[in-house]
């Protein structure tokens, strides 16, 4: 099975009295937005742009989602951004990036330690703590339960992690600003490339790469819209680059 993102729902949700009060459309209007919520829709800046790609996700007129809206708010379900009401409350604390993030500190901090232990030793040997690119998402559901499908996810904040540490550790330039572009450009390749393997080996190459690290003949650096492009991520993927590339 693909490894995809999911989220959780409460699981009396039926018989919500909310949802209850809903027609049946509405009440799928809401599990859509939930949907779109998980996979970082409902974050983005909302403009003319933003409801129109809202509005096909819905299957409606552009002109009927103020509508839809009143009525979501009305019973509780939604606020007045589109934010699902209580959103991190379903969500448990394993589910998002923030505690992955710590521990993933936390080891960078380890080797970084280990790394300076071992200058001391080898003198003036420069020893760099090695990038844990098979870590890039250890904080998973637990096998054989229906969130997971025996699966783990690489969401959009793994990406980021992965990269502003590798970025780190290479000399790139981290990403400061996830922008709706590169939302998009990630989802893409994510559906392209949903195991997590083909991820670990995109970083693997861009580590190895001295040359896209600035050791060129024009100083270029890699940064992440060159990574999530279809061309460069699929070479990036198959170890296509090499040194001769520069």
């Amino acid at each position: 099975m693909s490894a995809l993102p999911w989220f959780r729902v409460y699981h009396r949700m039926v018989d919500d009295e909310r949802l209850r009060l809903l027609a049946f459309e509405d009440r799928w209007h809401f599990v859509a937005l939930l949907c779109l919520k998980a996979e970082g829709m409902i974050d983005g800046e909302k403009n003319d742009l933003w409801e129109r790609r809202l509005a096909v996700k819905m299957g409606l007129q552009t002109r009927e989602l103020e509508e839809l809206q009143r009525r979501l708010m009305g019973v509780g379900l939604i606020d007045a951004d589109w934010q699902p009401c209580k959103w991190d409350e379903l969500q448990q604390r394993s589910d998002s990036s923030a505690e992955r993030t710590r521990k993933y500190r936390e080891r960078q901090k380890e080797q970084q330690e280990q790394a300076c232990d071992n200058v001391k030793r080898h003198g003036d040997v420069t020893v760099t703590p090695q990038i844990r690119v098979d870590k890039i998402r250890e904080e998973v559901e637990p096998k054989g339960s229906c969130a997971s499908g025996d699966a783990p996810a690489f969401t959009v904040d793994d990406f980021v992690e992965a990269w502003n540490d590798t970025a780190k550790a290479c000399g790139l330039s981290q990403i400061r600003k996830l922008t709706d572009a590169r939302r998009r450009a990630f989802n893409v390749r994510r559906r392209e490339y949903p195991e997590i393997a083909d991820w670990q080996s995109a970083f693997r190459c861009l580590q190895s790469n001295k040359w896209m690290h600035g050791d060129n003949h024009n100083g270029w650096r890699a940064d992440p819209d060159f990574f999530l492009q279809a061309k460069s991520f699929t070479k990036l993927v198959e170890g296509q680059y090499a040194q001769a590339d520069r």
